[in-house]
This record gives structure tokens, C-alpha cells and sequence, in this order.
């Protein structure tokens, strides 16, 4: 009897090659066959599940948001508003190799997206997905005494540029970790 395979399972398995790729050589180096020798599989299943290399990048980058909500939903169960809120802007900050490597490749997909729009608009959705959260975590957090829209925008705006500075590093993850506390105690009290 064949074996049942999932298309998912095997479509996210080859993205996880992707990721690999660019994490150790960058973006550019993603290409059908580089993706099938990082994720051990033939050249013939990468052309099975995906016709180019774009489909295959934005297939990678889907992987990367979903995997970044899915981490921060599995936290948030269990904290109040402002904790979330916390969570929320210092989860891309690199604290461990996998996480720099992982955030890494997320800004090679911010990078690759100003010439392409389909990647584009996935960086743009996942971005209004996590300026909503913010924007409702603020309102929780503070009700009506702050513009918890412009908080929201201050503060992931904030996040985003910490991440860069540590990666670069000018900055530590301490550091970091310390301005997004400051910035949550400006807005919030």
C-alpha cells in the first residue's frame, strides 16, 4: 500500500531548506537545487511542490509568520496585556544563535521584498498583523488614556529598529530589552 504523504508537511519541510540556505549563504543563494541539498530531497520534489524560486521564497517567508504568530499565540495564553505587549515586540530580538539566524533570514525576506511586491505584500500583511495586536494590547493595557494607535505604531516601530541594531551590533539584547521596557513604561505607566 503507498504511503499517505502530507503536501503541507512536505511543501513546509522544503521551505525549511530555504531558511537554511539563507540563514548559512544568504537569499541569494536560494536556488531548486541549493534548497533540495540543504533539505535532503531531490531536485524532482522541489519541482514538484514548487514551480520557481519566488514561489518557493514567499512559500518560506509564509512559514517564518506563521511560525512567529503561532510562538507568540502559545505565550500569550498565559500573561495580561502589557506581558503580551512584551512578548509581542521582543520576540524577534536575537537572544540565542537560532533566534539570530531566524531573524537573520527574516530581514533578508524584508530586504528581497523591495523588488518583489507578492513578497512584498506577505512582509506588509504580517506587519499589520502585529501592529493590530499591538494596537489592541495597548488598549487593554491603558483603555482610553493613550492613542493605543500610535502607541502601537511607536513601539513595534521601536522593536523593529532595536532588532536591527542588535543584530548589527551597537547594541545588546539587554539593551534592547531594556529600551522596549522604558518605551512600554512611557506609554503604559
Amino acid at each position: 500500500m503507498p504511503r499517505v504523504v502530507d503536501p503541507e508537511q512536505r511543501r513546509a519541510e522544503i521551505a525549511y531548506g530555504v531558511i537554511t540556505v539563507a540563514a548559512e549563504q544568504g537569499l541569494a543563494a536560494v536556488s531548486l537545487r541549493s534548497v533540495a541539498a540543504a533539505a535532503g530531497v531531490s531536485m524532482g520534489r522541489v519541482q514538484h511542490y514548487f514551480a520557481d524560486k519566488d514561489e518557493l521564497v514567499r512559500h518560506a517567508c509564509r512559514l517564518v509568520l506563521t511560525r512567529a504568530q503561532q510562538q507568540f499565540e502559545s505565550a500569550a495564553a498565559e500573561a495580561g496585556p502589557r506581558e503580551n505587549l512584551r512578548n509581542l515586540l521582543v520576540m524577534a530580538l536575537p537572544a540565542s544563535a537560532s533566534a539570530r539566524r531566524g531573524t537573520s533570514v527574516w530581514y533578508a525576506f524584508i530586504g528581497a521584498a523591495t523588488t518583489d511586491p507578492d513578497l512584498a505584500a506577505l512582509i506588509r500583511e504580517g506587519w499589520q498583523g502585529m501592529q493590530d495586536t499591538a494596537t489592541d494590547l495597548v488598549r487593554q493595557a491603558a483603555g482610553s488614556a493613550v492613542d493605543a494607535v500610535a502607541a502601537g505604531h511607536a513601539l513595534t516601530a521601536s522593536a523593529d529598529g532595536l532588532v536591527l541594531r542588535v543584530l548589527l551590533g551597537t547594541l545588546t539584547v539587554a539593551e534592547a530589552t531594556a529600551t522596549i521596557d522604558a518605551e512600554l513604561d512611557r506609554w503604559l505607566g
